[in-house]
């Protein structure tokens, strides 16, 4: 299992949309499938304390910019 990061979130919900279950074929002849599902756990992303401000729920999420992330699994 793997994680993708997106920097918009419309680019995160075109792979959920058009690239789960896709056949991935390596350079030496081995064939794949890929899904892609959405992390909706309280673990990823940002949330919104009482004060307004927003805080980093992710290690790997900046406070600079928001990111977006859709784990991924080979089978």
């Amino acid at each position: 299992m793997g994680m993708v990061e997106y920097l918009r979130k419309e680019d995160m919900e075109y792979a959920l949309h058009n690239l789960d279950d896709t056949k991935f074929r390596s350079h030496e002849g081995e064939t794949s499938y890929i899904r892609v599902y959405s992390e909706r756990s309280a673990s990823y992303g940002y949330s919104q304390s009482p004060s307004g401000s927003r805080g980093c729920d992710s290690p790997y999420q900046s406070r600079d910019s928001p990111h977006y992330y859709a784990p991924f699994r080979l089978y």
